[in-house]
């Protein structure tokens, strides 16, 4: 159940309200702060509620409390990588869950495996968010497209503080 819905018996309808105007969840997992920075504040500009890690551990435990409606997670970070993660979370049933795996490696090796597991990839470098924004048409129609801002301000109080890195 989405944070905010009201309890109680006879709210069933109120509890269906609440889940469809709560604005999507995304957890974004790169052990590269930088990155991390870029794609939370970017997916907060259009009006998602960010969680973040810097380990496929962390994501895995935070997915598990916070059950994200998307996921990106770079392929290669320590403890856990991305393509793992991914999997793990697949099987645990979550499979409504998009999925967009990044790298900044050359995409032969990784988009064979994102296939296999029924997750996007998306390239890093200056067209990521072009390609991650068009899976989030597809994804979420309902969320409005504020991503064409190059500026990606975030919205006024809304902080991300990154995980401790542990390796």
């Amino acid at each position: 159940m989405r944070r905010g819905a009201p309890h109680g018996p006879g709210n069933a309808m109120n509890m269906n309200m609440a889940k469809a105007t709560a604005p999507p969840r995304v957890l974004v997992v790169d052990d590269d702060p930088s990155t991390v920075r870029f794609l939370a504040n970017r997916f907060a500009n259009i009006g998602f509620e960010v969680e973040v890690a810097t380990n496929g551990l962390q994501a895995l435990a935070l997915a598990g409390r916070r059950h994200p409606d998307i996921i990106v997670a770079d392929v290669k970070m320590p403890k856990l990588g991305g393509i793992p993660l991914c999997e793990c979370l697949m099987r645990t049933g979550d499979t409504r869950m998009v999925t967009i795996v990044i790298s900044g490696a050359d995409s032969g090796d990784v988009v064979p495996l994102c296939n296999r597991i029924g997750a996007s990839f998306a390239q890093k470098g200056p067209g990521i968010w072009a390609t991650i924004e068009k899976i989030i048409a597809q994804s979420f129609p309902t969320v409005p497209s504020r991503a064409t801002d190059s500026r990606a301000v975030r919205p006024q109080g809304q902080r991300f503080t990154l995980p401790r890195r542990t390796t």
